[in-house]
Parts: structure tokens; sequence; C-alpha cells
């Protein structure tokens, strides 16, 4: 391995979206997909603007940017259903450019993942909504999304409720919903969260990352700077789940739901 002379650290920005990255966010996400062969597409499918302008209302879609102002990553946590005795929310939407990938020690998808958690966790909190529930949902094909929630401790259930196999038929299909793993959050993945971040917490918010380019063979240097807002409001949070001290109860989804 060969170490780039003098280069600078490629800087990278993560935070919150604003209306202003909704339509941004989109070509994004359809610039990656536009790319990517058939079973990528049917494992990825793109959030809606919709989906995307809520998530952003609600604080809880993020996003990287590099120097240039130019988005290299997005991610989201959306909120699908409200019912009778909680929240549904599903992290997903995680698209990153090849620019940011095989960053080491953290990829940025860890990253991503972990700072979805952590804003998470305040709906974990919430004495109104005692069963909110955050799931991830992975197509049995994508390992590698399978390997990245697996490793930030969410819970692999292979059985889908016969309502979110319904509500999800136009992306499932009307026989392949076993083609589909969910993945729920866990304490343990919260916990997980918060030791990766607090550790940024210590550094000014900030990781310092690397990767091999495979052409080159030289050693690329980033500095990745998570803006303030995004962990400001859960940091009381994430050092009582460090500490392993909690009362946070995570429940499962449901096989049945209603409404009142």
């Amino acid at each position: 391995m060969k170490r780039a002379a003098g280069r600078a650290a490629t800087a990278l920005r993560m935070r919150l979206g604003e209306t202003a990255d909704i339509l941004p966010a989109k070509d994004f996400y359809l610039d990656r997909m536009r790319s990517a062969d058939p079973d990528q597409r049917a494992a990825l499918p793109i959030p809606s603007l919709l989906d995307i302008a809520d998530a952003v209302e609600q604080r809880d879609f993020v996003l990287v940017e590099n120097a240039q102002g130019e988005i290299v990553a997005v991610a989201g946590i959306f909120r699908i259903l409200a019912h009778s005795t909680g929240d549904f929310f599903e992290l997903s939407g995680m698209a990153t450019h090849p620019s940011v990938g095989g960053l080491a020690p953290h990829s940025l998808q860890r990253i991503l993942i972990a700072v979805r958690l952590a804003r998470a966790s305040q709906y974990f909190l919430d004495e109104a909504r005692p069963g909110s529930v955050l799931a991830s949902f992975v197509k049995r094909t994508n390992r590698r999304s399978s390997d990245n929630l697996t490793n930030a401790k969410l819970v692999l259930t292979k059985r889908l409720p016969d309502w979110l196999s319904g509500e999800y038929v136009s992306w499932f299909g009307w026989d392949r919903a076993s083609d589909w793993y969910r993945f729920e959050a866990s304490v343990d993945a919260l916990r997980w969260a918060a030791q990766v971040l607090l550790e940024t917490r210590r550094s000014g918010n900030h990781f310092a990352l690397s990767r091999v380019d495979r052409q080159s063979g030289e050693e690329e240097f980033f500095s990745l700077t998570i803006d303030s807002r995004v962990l400001d409001a859960v940091v009381d949070t994430l050092e009582t789940l460090a500490d392993e001290v909690t009362s946070i109860q995570m429940p499962s989804l449901p096989e049945t739901i209603a409404f009142r």
C-alpha cells in the first residue's frame, strides 16, 4: 500500500436535511439507482418525495456532503404508520456515492446507522407512545445490508406479520414476502450506537477515516464532521445507554394492529 504524499484529507460533513435538500436528495437516489442492476433496484427502493419531505420535517433525514456541497450519502428514519399503541418507523433509504465507499475504521454506512439509531432513541423514551418500533427490511440476497444491520445489533426476524406483508405488497410482491427479512432495533443496538458516537464527542464530533484507492493503491484520508445539531438533542440518552443503565423498552412489531 502506498501512502499519498502531502495529500490533504477529503472533508465531509454530516447534517440534518433541510427543505431545500428534498429535491436534490431525490435526484441523488435516482442517480445512484439509474446505473444499478435490476436486482439492486428491487432490493433498494427509492423513498418518495412525500417520504423524504416528511422525514425532513421530523428532523429524521440525514445527509453527507463534500467540500463542494455535493451530496455523497443520504439516509432516513421514515414514519410509516401511527396505530393505537405506538408508531412504526422504518430505518431505510441509505445510499452512498462510490467516492466515499470502503472507509475505515468505520464505513459511512455504519456511521449513518449509528446516527439514526441514536436519533430514534427519543421515540422509545416517549411514554405516550410505548409501542413504538423501529425496523428495517432487507432482501434475503442483500448480504451486505444484512451484515451491516447484524453488526449494529439489530435483531433479525424472518417472518413478517400479515398486515405488514399487505402494506408492503407493492414492494415485496404478492407472493414474495418470504424473500425479505426484518431487522428490529434493540436496546443492544441503541447501546452500540452510543458507543460508536460518543467516541466522536471526545474528538469534536469528528471521525478520521481512510481507504485504499483501488486503482492507484494509495491510501486516501477523509475527515467527517458531524454537525452538532445531529446529536445534541440525544447526548444525554447516549451517555445513559453507554453506561448500560436504561429503562427503555423495545417492543416488537405487533401481529395485529388497530386504530382509534
